[in-house]
């Protein structure tokens, strides 16, 4: 109709047991997420990665588990990366390029991408069981 809109993305989603991330949002900053830091709305800054904290605006709940996610391998791999909005919560990741479809010959460099940051987070996931004692298989 009259008002339909046509958006186009690319998105990489992991519906995975061997995840447990903590609800997050990961997005490239603008200005208006400057202007909304004026105005008290923080998001979760790496004073050790300054690159990654003026690129992304990261955002959850609770910071020191987000935190222990994001440790110097993503923090380094993101940084790399400018352009990617990152949603996560328990064993579900999406990786994707909002409104914006990756060319045909970029894609396997994508999927490879999007693999590296999956498995950073599953061995994160991983490591984070076995210092709480928990089971994997459960």
């Amino acid at each position: 109709g009259k008002s339909s809109h046509k958006f186009s993305q690319t998105v990489m989603f992991y519906d995975c047991r061997n995840l447990a991330l903590p609800d997050f949002f990961l997005k490239p900053e603008n200005f208006f997420d400057i202007l909304k830091e004026w105005f008290g709305f923080t998001d979760i800054d790496f004073i050790s990665h300054p690159d990654f904290s003026k690129q992304y605006r990261l955002t959850g709940d609770f910071e020191s588990v987000i935190r222990y996610y994001f440790n110097h391998e993503v923090l380094e791999l993101l940084s790399d990366y400018k352009s990617f909005w990152i949603q996560a919560s328990n064993f579900y990741l999406i990786i994707y390029k909002d409104k914006e479809l990756i060319p045909a010959g970029q894609v396997p460099a994508f999927i490879r991408f999007c693999q590296m940051i999956y498995e950073l987070f599953r061995l994160r996931s991983e490591l984070s069981r076995k210092e709480l004692g928990i089971d994997p298989g459960i």
